[in-house]
C-alpha cells in the first residue's frame, strides 16, 4: 500500500486578511513543514522498485524513518502552536491528525517485533537533507510516542464514550500506547504487544472482536453483526471527500468486516480465533490447547479466510475507492489479515500470558458445555474433542 501526503488546499487554506509579513510567516511555516512531509514520504518509499513494490514489505528502518518523518511534523506543529501561531497551526494540526491515521497504519506495518535503532538507516536510503537531520531525529525519540497520539486522539475518544460500560472493550482500548515503546537510552523501537506485519491491525482487530465477544455475553446477539458499522468514528474537523474521511472509511471497514466474520462462527471456532489471532499459537499449539485435531484449526483457518473474502468481495471496490489504494492492495491486505500471527520472543518461546488468558480460560473450562450445532457439524466436519 502507499502512503498518501497529498495536502488539501481547502483544509491548508491561510486565514483571510493576514498582513504580507504575517502570510510570508504562515507560508514560510507551511513550506517547512510540507519539506518535512515529503522527506518522510521519500524515505518511506525509497525503496520502491518499479514493480510497486507495497509499503509494508519495505525493510522495518524505511518504516520507522516514515514514522518518524509524520511524527516529527506532527510535534513541530505542537511547538508552532505554542509559540503564538494558534490559527495556523491549528489548521494544519487538525489536518494532520485526521490525515495521518491512515499513514500511520502502514508505518506501523513496517514496525516489526525486533528492534531497529534509528542508527541502522542506511545511507543509500537517506538524501543529503535527511542525513543533516539525522542528528535531529536521534535526539527526539519522544516524537515517535505520538505515533500513537495520533490514534488516541482520532479513535479512542469514541470508542472510550460509546463502550463505557465494557470493561472487555476497554483494556483493548486502552492497551495501544504500549503498543509502542522508545528505548530512550539507545534510540530503539520495540512493538511491546502483537507482532506480524501492523500492530495497528492487530490492535484493530482486537477491538472489533472484543466488541463482539462482549456484546455476546451481554446476550445483545442482536446488535452484533452492526458491531462495525455502528463505530462511526467523528472526525474532530468538518471534512468531505478528504483524505481524512477515506482513512476513517478504511478504518470502519475494516472493523466491520472483522466483527461480522467473529460474529459468524460457531463457539469453538471462536476459541480457534481467539488462540491463533490472540495468543499467536500456531496451529499445532492451537489444537493441543483445545485437544482437537490439527486438520480442524487448519480447516478453521480456511473459514475464517472465506467468510472474510465473501464478506469483503462487495466492498473490495469501495475500499479501494475510499483509500486511494490499488485493489489488489486491498485484496492482499485481507488476505493477510487472517493469515497467524506469530506472537514469539527471541527465544521461539510463545509469548507471555496476557490479559485475554482469563476469559480463555473460563471460554475453555466450558467447551464441554457446547452443543455444537447442525452447521457446526456441516462445516467443520467432527471436531475430534476429547471428552
Amino acid at each position: 500500500m502507499t502512503v498518501n501526503t497529498t495536502t488539501n488546499d481547502t483544509d491548508l487554506e491561510l486565514a483571510v486578511g493576514l498582513s504580507d509579513r504575517e502570510e510570508a510567516a504562515h507560508s514560510d511555516f507551511r513550506g517547512s513543514h510540507q519539506s518535512l512531509l515529503d522527506r518522510a514520504h521519500g524515505v518511506f518509499h525509497k525503496a520502491v522498485p518499479a514493480c510497486k513494490r507495497p509499503a509494508h514489505t519495505l525493510s522495518p528502518h524505511v518504516g520507522y524513518a516514515a514514522g518518524r518523518g509524520y511524527a516529527r511534523l506532527y510535534v513541530e506543529v505542537e511547538a508552532s502552536r505554542e509559540e503564538g501561531r494558534s490559527g495556523r497551526a491549528r489548521n494544519l494540526g487538525e489536518f494532520l491528525r485526521t490525515l495521518t491515521l491512515h499513514d500511520l497504519h502502514h508505518a506501523a506495518a513496517c514496525l516489526q517485533w525486533n528492534a531497529y535503532p534509528i542508527a541502522e538507516i542506511d545511507a543509500d536510503d537517506c538524501d543529503e537533507a535527511e542525513q543533516r537531520d539525522r542528528r535531529t531525529w536521534d535526539s527526539d525519540s519522544e516524537a515517535v510516542r505520538h505515533l500513537c497520539v495520533l490514534v488516541e486522539r482520532r479513535v479512542l475518544p469514541y470508542l472510550r464514550k460509546r463502550y463505557r460500560g465494557s470493561h472487555l472493550v476497554q483494556e483493548t482500548i486502552d492497551s495501544l500506547p504500549g503498543h509502542i515503546m522508545v528505548d530512550g537510552e539507545d534510540g530503539e523501537v520495540r512493538l511491546t504487544q502483537y507482532s506480524g506485519r501492523s500492530a495497528l491491525t492487530t490492535w484493530l482487530t482486537g477491538i472489533a472482536v472484543r466488541m463482539v465477544t462482549d456484546g455476546l455475553r451481554r446476550g445483545d446477539r442482536a446488535a452484533v453483526g452492526e458491531v462495525g458499522c455502528e463505530a462511526q468514528l467523528e472526525p474532530t474537523v468538518e471534512t468531505r471527500d478528504t483524505d481524512s474521511t477515506r482513512a476513517v472509511a478504511f478504518v470502519q471497514r475494516f472493523m466491520t468486516l472483522i466483527a461480522r466474520v467473529y460474529a459468524g462462527l460457531t463457539d469453538r471456532q471462536r476459541l480457534v480465533f481467539q488462540l491463533l489471532y490472540f495468543r499467536g499459537m500456531s496451529p499445532s499449539a492451537a489444537a493441543a490447547t483445545l485437544g482437537v485435531a490439527r486438520p480442524y484449526v487448519s480447516k478453521c483457518i480456511r473459514i475464517f479466510r472465506l467468510r472474510l473474502a465473501e464478506l469483503a468481495r462487495d466492498v473490495i471496490d469501495e475500499l479501494a475507492e475510499a483509500t486511494n489504494v490499488d485493489r489488489q492492495v486491498i485484496i492482499e491486505e485481507l488476505d493477510q489479515l487472517l493469515q497467524f500471527l506469530r506472537c514469539r520472543e527471541r527465544d521461539g518461546t510463545l509469548r507471555p500470558a496476557d490479559p485475554l488468558d482469563d476469559d480463555l480460560k473460563r471460554l475453555l473450562d466450558d467447551l464441554s458445555q457446547f452443543n455444537e450445532d447442525t452447521n457446526d457439524s456441516d462445516a467443520d466436519g467432527p471436531s475430534n474433542a476429547n471428552p
